[in-house]
């Protein structure tokens, strides 16, 4: 008979048990996980492996056949693979497309700025009326003598994109119709998804997640409030509740859950002081503690085959561990050295301008910009070359970024309409995190052009990328 002071299967409560989660070695090995827990996948594992080589997911696939007798997924991560399957094909392929499209024009490009550059120098010669004689053909920096120097200089980069293509074996077209990894996929997880929720079921859970949990920040998925529709929003909790339901159907006295998601937010895990993750969430620790009596561990895609090659001794190599982590790492909390403050609140003005940078690109994608692309400070200070696909015909996009902390004023708006004449694209996006002026934006208004303020910037980030931030500095650092 148990009371309010006994734990899950009538044992006294004891603080080193239910709340191992807060135990920095809560006694638990690795090694059991391994061989005896229901591993659970997430979406974003099984959008993986669209993303990585056909090797590389050869051998993810081993690994799960290995265990598929303990393999489960739960509705949610099935319905969530099923919308992103064609998306992340695209967009895979779109990239492959845009960085090739750079590469062939970056020499073109260059050439012209060292043409103008040198032109920059003659046009001195002939203010200083020198008398001596001086031929930029003679030394190979006129334009044709230029273009001969970058004659094959990217063949070896284009190579390099050609072989990485061809790891792939699944495309765009494949996914009209049912693609030969969809097959693969599906035959894997016959009999191993979860049941679907009924409406009333669905609808209450919901509710609880937005209007209870979510507000006290409460994991996992709180991070995810600021997106528009509360049933997408809520995604993340509702994964997590059909793992609750699942593991209090485990047999009693082994009770492991080995969660596999490539999602590193930190409403799922335990950050480190830079901001990297360690291991699960106290609170979900325990939380499936009290509920099922059971154990939970959490790893990336790239630590279970890690795992599997270790504990169930999974023949994997070292290239196909290092392509997960770089496939599926998750970029929106993975900023350099950037540290959450103590209310998990990005900072803006707290983070490199390369972090800072990272973050606008996966803004970017999130917003549905195919092919994102760092551009080079050459051209005319774009930082971003995007392709937005929302319209009948795809339009070539430049974006700026200014991390000012006074007005945009109208130049900048100015020069961005002179680079997107220069670079012959159809629109252009300027996102700051202050404000612009009244002029700018009457430069702006009627024009082929986007401007995004801070306080809208802050909305985006919630809104698509689930991130708290802030325009200002994160006080609890004491290095700023």
């Amino acid at each position: 008979m148990s009371d309010e002071s006994s734990q899950p299967g009538g044992q006294p409560r004891r603080l080193a048990v239910s709340f191992a989660g807060w135990l920095d070695d809560p006694g638990v090995y690795e090694k059991d996980y391994f061989e005896q827990a229901l591993i659970v996948l997430d979406a974003n594992v099984l959008l993986a492996l669209y993303e990585i080589g056909a090797d590389a997911r050869r051998e993810v696939i081993i690994a799960l056949v290995g265990v598929v007798g303990r393999l489960w997924v739960p509705y949610q991560a099935a319905l969530e693979f099923s919308r992103n399957r064609k998306r992340v094909v695209r967009d895979r392929a779109a990239s492959f497309k845009e960085v090739r499209r750079s590469l062939n024009e970056v020499t073109d490009k260059v050439t012209n700025l060292l043409e103008a550059t040198v032109k920059q120098v003659v046009n001195l010669r002939e203010k200083n009326r020198t008398l001596r004689s001086w031929d930029p053909a003679d030394v190979q920096l006129d334009k044709s003598g230029l273009e001969d120097r970058f004659v094959g200089i990217m063949d070896s980069a284009l190579a390099e994109l050609q072989a990485l293509e061809r790891e792939h074996d699944v495309h765009p077209s494949d996914m009209q119709k049912t693609d030969s990894l969809f097959v693969e996929i599906d035959e894997l997880l016959e009999g191993r998804i979860g049941a679907a929720p009924s409406q009333g079921k669905l609808r209450g859970r919901v509710d609880e997640a937005i209007l209870f949990r979510y507000p006290n920040e409460i994991p996992p998925g709180y991070l995810d409030v600021g997106k528009k529709v509360p049933l997408v929003a809520a995604g993340d909790y509702l994964l997590w509740r059909e793992v609750l339901d699942r593991a209090v159907m485990l047999k009693p006295g082994a009770r492991y859950v080995l969660l596999v998601t490539s999602d590193m937010k930190p409403d799922w895990w335990l950050m480190n002081e830079k901001g990297k993750p360690l291991r699960a969430r106290p609170e979900l620790v325990q939380e499936i503690y009290e509920e099922a009596g059971a154990r939970l561990l959490l790893v990336s895609l790239a630590d279970f085959m890690n795992g599997a090659r270790t504990h169930l001794a999974v023949d994997i190599s070292d290239e196909t561990v290092e392509q997960l982590r770089e496939a599926t790492s998750d970029p929106e909390r993975d900023y350099g050295d950037l540290r959450l403050s103590r209310k998990n609140v990005l900072y803006l003005f707290s983070m490199s301008i390369l972090d800072f940078e990272r973050l606008l690109r996966d803004l970017l994608f999130a917003m549905g910009y195919a092919a994102v692309s760092s551009s080079p400070s050459v051209e005319s200070g774009i930082d971003f070359r995007v392709r937005d696909a929302s319209g009948l015909v795809p339009s070539r996009v430049v974006v700026q970024a200014k991390r000012y902390r006074h007005i945009v004023g109208a130049q900048v708006v100015r020069e961005l309409l002179g680079a997107m004449v220069y670079l012959e694209v159809d629109a252009g996006v300027i996102i700051a995190t202050s404000q612009f002026s009244s002029s700018a934006r009457a430069i702006a208004e009627g024009k082929s052009m986007r401007l995004i303020d801070g306080a809208e910037l802050v909305y985006l980030l919630a809104e698509h990328l689930g991130i708290q931030a802030a325009l200002g500095v994160d006080p609890d650092r004491s290095d700023e």
